[in-house]
């Protein structure tokens, strides 16, 4: 008879713990145009966002959901934007290298 409760107990938690799923965080994604001296111009892809905030990779942020970044110095940079949203956040990042100054 114990085996059976303990059974019946462990095959209710388990079903429980099926039916706990959070939602998933934001999906989200950028694009990256470069201009000329330097200037990059970043564009989030995402939906449903109530937040971001942009890490250029040189010191500098933003939280422009389109912004253009005049990067001083030629180099290789990781470009990252932190989105929030209802459900989570999501980061991505991406690197880029800087040869037109």
């Amino acid at each position: 008879m114990k085996k059976y409760v303990v059974l019946l107990l462990t095959c209710l938690t388990l079903h429980s713990c099926e039916l706990v799923n959070p939602t998933p965080a934001p999906k989200a994604d950028f694009t990256k145009s470069y201009g000329t001296g330097g200037e990059v111009k970043f564009n989030l892809l995402v939906r449903d966002s109530e937040g971001f905030e942009w890490d250029f990779g040189d010191g500098d942020t933003s939280t422009k959901r389109v912004p253009i970044h005049i990067y001083k110095r030629n180099g290789r940079y990781i470009a990252k934007v932190n989105v929030t949203g209802k459900t989570g956040k999501t980061l991505v990042s991406k690197a880029l290298t800087i040869s037109s100054i």
